[in-house]
């Protein structure tokens, strides 16, 4: 991560965002991105967080516009992700937001929704931290809460992103 992002993320509070997604994959042409990855190099990252705690989920989320409604092993949540900033960085896109936790009841149910059903191993760093396995598309996601423990946050995660680096 270089130092303009770093600072998006150590001055989150100015910046407005309390959420941090790092997805991971190969930019194509200029601006496409492809999350999809080569599993050999998708099971060889699984490998390397093998020894952190995890837990195996099954995800549904609804969403539309900027409100998601989101279904894990028997728990519904609803938040409105908004303030949305996009970073490159190598071989991953960075995506940083508000995230807004509201009652599941408000979502409304009039609208065309677009549904998403992911199996998902999710290996939990610390608190603020875990890693997302996506097994229906070799998709991994690092998942980042931000909040008063942000610079800690910010050298765990170039931590883990010189390992995944230096694969």
């Amino acid at each position: 991560m270089n130092k303009l992002q770093e600072n998006v993320l150590l001055n989150y509070k100015k910046n407005n965002i309390n959420f941090v997604e790092i997805i991971f994959g190969t930019f194509q042409y200029q601006n496409k991105f492809n999350k999809k990855l080569d599993s050999k190099y998708y099971d060889t990252l699984y490998n390397l967080f093998i020894t952190y705690k995890y837990r195996q989920e099954t995800n549904i989320i609804y969403y539309y516009n900027n409100h998601y409604l989101e279904k894990t092993n028997n728990k519904t949540v609803h938040y409105y992700k908004n303030n949305n900033k996009i970073y490159k960085l190598t071989n991953a896109l960075m995506i940083a937001n508000n995230k807004e936790v509201l009652n599941y009841s408000e979502f409304s149910c009039g609208n065309n929704y677009v549904k998403i059903q992911e199996n998902i191993t999710r290996f939990i760093i610390n608190p603020e931290i875990s890693i997302e396995f996506i097994e229906n598309n070799l998709g991994i996601k690092l998942v980042i809460s931000l909040n008063h423990n942000a610079d800690i946050t910010i050298n765990k995660i170039n931590d883990i992103l010189s390992k995944i680096n230096e694969i």
